[in-house]
């Protein structure tokens, strides 16, 4: 616990990212980050549209999120603990938060540290106080819900906490990756008069490292929208560079009315810890691949791929508001072109629909080869998403605006610009 100085942020020590000679497809990031306290200003005044989503999740920066995310977000706490909470309206929620609202004391000291069960009805004022009752999802207004969603771990909050026990700042880890030691971070909240503080990256900084460290993660996983670079930067601040780029993946923001561009993600993931395993690279995209791990310092057994032996194992996932479909595999099979058409029968008329294959079996190549003849092309790759590596493949219905995607640095362009060229060349396009 540290107060009054940003946490030191301890974990095991990593090979240093070589320095390449000419920028190319992750390359090291740019040098020359700016001071904490003067990226925190440029923060404040960002933070209205950064409240929720901030450095890592899909969720509208805005604070809005289409109802995909908002029943996702909601399974934290439904699927927390077995001891529910009676349900409680909206309405009944909302006005407990009034009549107990009051104002915060601005300048106060305050406290990073792990959140605590006295903490539940403090993060439910600081919701209201922030959005007041326009945030879409019911479970942040009701402290029984917190509290049903932190104990059994598959959220866990940092919160800045003052003297007097308010809760002035927000920072959350959320279990929606399906890997045991991988979380995605999110809930990145600071109340408006402590925005010109260095409270917001303290809060992330703590998420990334005490916290990170307590609950024995490898890696943190998170996603930037890219209408605009300021998510990037702050990811780039604490160390999560781009993997993969999920092309129009999310709808529209709801101001934009109903011909507004689609939003695309860059995921990004915070290596904590790496981990030796297996992985059978698809021939298409081996170079690619070995060059990643190469540039990220991955340690990691190449085995000869060969084809697979019976039906895939396999899942679909779908995400209604977001016009989204994915299927993730467990175990490639030779069916697994049948799968897809599948999925997209059972799913018609998705904006985009995603492919997951697990790098850690094999039977990769013919996975990737059925997958590009019935139009998907390459995503990136997701490290440890299930404890081992996967590669994610994409498809959409139209032609995407690829110049409305705002990339920040040289490598999630780069990333971009083979993406493009292996769109352009799938079986059967002009």
């Amino acid at each position: 616990m540290e107060a009054g100085r940003t946490p030191r942020i301890t974990s095991p020590p990593r090979k240093p990212y070589p320095e390449p000679a000419s920028a190319s497809l992750f390359s090291m990031r740019p040098k020359g980050t700016s001071y904490l306290r003067i990226l925190c200003r440029r923060v404040e005044g960002l933070m209205p549209r950064i409240a929720v989503a901030g450095l890592f999740t899909p969720l509208y920066l805005d604070g809005h999120c289409p109802n995909a995310v908002k029943n996702r977000s909601a399974a934290h706490a439904a699927n927390s603990n077995p001891r529910k909470p009676p349900v409680k309206s909206r309405e009944a929620l909302l006005s407990a938060l009034k009549e107990s609202a009051r104002d915060i004391e601005p300048g106060q000291k305050y406290t990073v540290d792990d959140f605590r069960n006295e903490d539940a009805p403090g993060v439910a004022q600081l919701y209201y106080a922030v959005y007041g009752d326009n945030f879409p999802i019911d479970y942040v207004y009701d402290p029984e819900a917190i509290l049903a969603a932190t104990a059994s771990g598959q959220t866990n909050f940092v919160v800045g906490r003052t003297p007097k026990g308010d809760i002035v700042g927000l920072y959350g880890l959320y279990r929606n990756p399906p890997g045991k030691y991988i979380m995605e971070g999110g809930a990145w909240i600071v109340l408006p008069a402590y925005r010109n503080t260095t409270l917001a990256m303290r809060l992330a900084r703590h998420g990334h490292g005490p916290l990170l460290n307590r609950l024995g993660l490898n890696l943190l996983f998170g996603q930037n929208v890219c209408d605009h670079v300021v998510a990037q930067k702050l990811s780039r601040k604490m160390d999560a560079p781009p993997f993969a780029l999920e092309i129009e993946a999310m709808p529209p923001r709801p101001e934009a009315g109903p011909n507004g561009q689609r939003i695309s993600l860059l995921d990004t993931f915070h290596i904590h810890r790496d981990v030796r395993h297996d992985v059978y690279l698809p021939e298409r995209y081996d170079e690619i691949l070995k060059g990643i791990y190469t540039v990220r310092c991955f340690d990691r057994n190449f085995c000869e791929d060969s084809a697979p032996q019976g039906a895939a194992d396999c899942s679909v996932q779908t995400m209604d508001s977001a016009s989204l479909a994915k299927l993730m595999v467990r175990r490639p099979g030779s069916d697994l072109g049948d799968r897809l058409a599948l999925m997209e029968k059972d799913c018609p008329g998705r904006h985009a629909y995603q492919l997951f294959i697990p790098l850690g079996q094999p039977g990769t190549t013919h996975a990737v080869d059925a997958a590009r003849e019935a139009g998907y092309f390459f995503g990136g790759i997701l490290p440890l998403w299930d404890d081992t590596d996967f590669l994610l493949m994409q498809k959409l219905n139209s032609d995407p605006d690829f110049s409305r995607i705002e990339l920040l640095t040289d490598e999630a362009k780069a990333l971009l610009a083979f993406i493009i060229k292996d769109r352009e060349t799938l079986p059967g396009r002009p």
